[in-house]
This record gives structure tokens, C-alpha cells and sequence, in this order.
């Protein structure tokens, strides 16, 4: 749900809301589609370690975040956010 706000706060609106886009909302755009691709790619695996991939922890109860779904979803926002500050940056050099 996350994702989708992102993509329709930073996609849609700036590229409908003005007659005539400049650079920036453009770079912006792609940037966030970027982004977005990053964390939705990151999501399977994170629900993959949450449900105990093959079968690994029917015993053990699942707890909230574990710590290797963690990993992965914190690793995801520092990827995104890195590559979309350096799409946006090579788009204004």
C-alpha cells in the first residue's frame, strides 16, 4: 500500500498536476519508479522468511520482524533510497 501512495504522490501528481513538466519532476518520476521496483522486489523474499521458507519453522512460533526479515527490508530502503538520489542526481548534471 506503501508503494502505491509513493508511486501516485510522486509519479502520477507532478506529471498530471503541471501543463508542462520540467527535468526535475521528470527525474523525480523515474526515480521513484525506480525505488518503488526495489522495495516491491525485496517484498517476496521478506514474506518468504516471515512464513519460514521450506518448511524450516513449523515448530517455532513466527514472531513480528523477525530478524532476517529485517535485514532484507531494511537493506531494500537503503538501496531505493540510494538509487533514488543518484537518478535524480544524474539527471540534473
Amino acid at each position: 500500500m506503501t508503494t502505491i501512495m509513493i508511486f501516485v504522490l510522486l509519479v502520477i501528481l507532478p506529471l498530471v498536476a503541471f501543463p508542462a513538466p520540467g527535468r526535475l519532476a521528470f527525474s523525480i518520476a523515474a526515480a521513484t519508479c525506480t525505488a518503488a521496483s526495489i522495495l516491491l522486489l525485496a517484498y517476496p523474499f521478506a514474506i518468504l522468511d516471515h512464513s519460514a521458507f521450506g518448511g524450516q519453522r513449523k515448530a517455532k512460533a513466527l514472531h513480528k520482524g523477525e530478524h532476517v526479515e529485517r535485514i532484507i527490508v531494511v537493506l531494500a530502503g537503503v538501496i531505493a533510497a540510494v538509487i533514488f538520489a543518484a537518478i535524480i542526481w544524474s539527471w540534473q548534471n
